[in-house]
């Protein structure tokens, strides 16, 4: 008797598939690797950035203090703008442009070297780790990452499931069918579920099982370690020229 509606299954996949749903049972790229992707990608990082202001400390030969020759070149500009109108204002504007984004670009470049995130896939945990010179600082950072990517998943979470549920609705404004309007409003009621979950969950993605702190031991520079091969070397080095020297010196008194 069901067989005029079709195939329930295939239908409900197929409208599911449309609407961007994941259908429990289908593989897929989970939360965890999506949401390290996003910790990596350029975007958050540069927003992280940004909103941080870490531009002055991770570029400190960035210098923005208006000294006599940043005066002197802002002088000159106006009276160039003066002369020939806005020429002069859209090259200073396309000039700023282009230095903030070659200082984002280093700033980027600088943060993904001491940004590290890594998957233990086998045990299911994941390490953010943080290395620069200022251990407050870096402590800081990794843990306002944590809470930015939960904070980022869980509203774009939000939002693709209003966006499907406003989607499904107007799929059961246009279905005759009952068998199909059941299905409709069964994933209508698992993304209102998902909405419910990401509302009730700040540590969406990641659960924090160990932040991070304050080191009180310094990971480097190792003074210790490098006093004694500062020390060795010396030695060894010093040892080699007084050796070249006794060398030297027994083959110009050896008679010829």
């Amino acid at each position: 008797e069901g067989a005029a509606g079709g195939n329930p299954a295939g239908a409900l996949a197929g409208v599911a598939e449309l609407a961007g749903i994941q259908i429990p049972g289908q593989e897929g790229v989970s939360k965890a690797d999506e949401a390290i992707a996003v910790v990596r990608s350029r975007r958050f990082t540069e927003s992280f950035i940004r909103r941080e202001r870490l531009l002055p400390i991770l570029l400190p030969e960035w210098d923005d203090s208006p000294g006599l020759v940043s005066r002197l070149m802002e002088g000159a500009a106006a009276l160039t703008r003066s002369l020939i109108g806005g020429a002069g204002e859209d090259s200073e504007e396309r000039a700023r442009v282009d230095r903030e984004q070659r200082m984002m670009w280093d700033a980027y470049a600088v943060f993904d070297r001491v940004r590290k995130i890594e998957a233990d896939e086998q045990v299911g945990l994941v390490t953010l780790t943080v290395d620069w010179t200022n251990p407050v600082l870096a402590a800081d950072w990794a843990n306002k990452m944590v809470a930015d990517i939960n904070r980022e998943t869980r509203t774009s979470a939000i939002d693709a499931a209003q966006k499907n549920i406003a989607y499904l609705q107007e799929q059961v404004d246009v279905t005759a069918d009952i068998d199909r309007r059941r299905l409709l409003f069964n994933l209508i009621e698992s993304e209102t579920r998902r909405i419910m979950f990401a509302k009730s969950r700040d540590e969406f993605v990641f659960r924090i099982i160990d932040p991070a702190v304050v080191p009180q031991e310094k990971v480097r520079p190792r003074r210790v370690m490098i006093v004694i091969v500062g020390f060795l070397s010396g030695f060894i080095l010093a040892l080699f020229i007084v050796i070249g020297r006794h060398v030297l010196r027994d083959n110009e008194q050896r008679p010829a």
